[in-house]
């Protein structure tokens, strides 16, 4: 059986040790998927630049816009899939399952949904 890699098992963010390289899967809207290695206090901001330089090395990068016009989502531990509006949190903050972030374009509605979630999670709703 071939083996898993850290970053995929469940109890990852619980194990890493602080100031750790982990390779982070980037999901891109032109269907290209980018690995990439950063710290894991790197904040999406830092992230977001390394993955556009990154980028620029694979093909139909032609096809994305600015990197402004994007933002991060990911899966949280209660397989919520959570928009990630402020690029100032640090990747072991947000401690996405499987280490991975999807990059979709912001569709010019800036309604946080944090805070529906932060409702739901008080109110009981699963």
């Amino acid at each position: 059986m071939a083996p898993v890699p850290a970053e995929y098992l469940y109890d990852f963010w619980d194990n890493a040790p602080p100031d750790r390289p982990v390779e982070v899967t980037c999901l891109l809207p032109n269907g290209i998927i980018v690995l990439l290695t950063v710290n894991s206090n790197a904040t999406l901001a830092e992230i977001k630049e390394d993955l556009w330089e990154e980028a620029t090395k694979y093909p139909l990068y032609g096809k994305l816009h600015d990197m402004s016009v994007y933002i991060f989502t990911y899966v949280n531990s209660m397989a919520e899939k959570e928009k990630l509006t402020d690029e100032s949190k640090r990747l072991c903050d947000i401690r996405p399952i499987g280490v991975t972030l999807i990059v979709t374009e912001c569709r010019g509605e800036k309604a946080d949904d944090s805070i529906n979630i932060t409702i739901g999670h008080l109110i009981g709703k699963i």
